[in-house]
């Protein structure tokens, strides 16, 4: 089934849980909280998780640099939700647990280029019409170039996850 987070097409109370991976963030979060409360059964489970990466290559301020200045001002985030306090009870759910870990994955400078026309930033001035799919590749790939000495390199990433349980 296809629906909008904030208007699940099912009955009440049917769900042990409800799990979301990296999209919570463009939710009208609390129309959200209330959806899934109606749909869970006493008890019941929200997980959320995601994974990111401020693109840190270890020490390489330059590269931390570049996001800043270069790649995040051409390609600026869509609007999306990522302040919510989650550590409050809210809509009749309790935080349990939150953890988060790291972990680096070996990636060439393609490779790299490719996962980041993957964000929402990039899509978005993709679905404008600022650029196309091969054109923000291209600018991508000359870009890092400076930044991958040899074929491959570690990027850092994190990972949360976050339970919470209906009141």
């Amino acid at each position: 089934m296809k629906a909008p987070a904030e208007e699940l097409p099912f009955g009440d109370g049917v769900f042990d849980i409800v799990t979301v991976s990296s999209g919570v963030h463009w939710f009208d979060i609390d129309a959200f909280l209330t959806e899934a409360r109606r749909v869970l059964r006493e008890g019941g489970w929200l997980v959320l998780y995601d994974n990111n990466s401020d693109f840190p290559l270890g020490p390489d301020d330059a590269f931390r640099q570049w996001c800043a200045s270069v790649h995040f001002q051409r390609y600026p985030s869509p609007p999306r939700n990522n302040k919510y306090d989650w550590g409050k009870p809210s809509q009749g759910f309790v935080l349990v647990e939150e953890l988060t870990s790291s972990y680096t994955l070996a990636m060439t400078r393609l490779q790299l280029a490719q996962y980041l026309t993957t964000h929402s930033n990039v899509i978005a001035r993709i679905e404008a019409g600022e650029t196309t799919f091969e054109a923000a590749e291209a600018l991508l790939l000359e870009e890092l170039t400076p930044f991958f000495p040899q074929e491959t390199r570690e990027i850092y990433f994190g990972h949360w996850i976050k339970f919470l349980r209906k009141d």
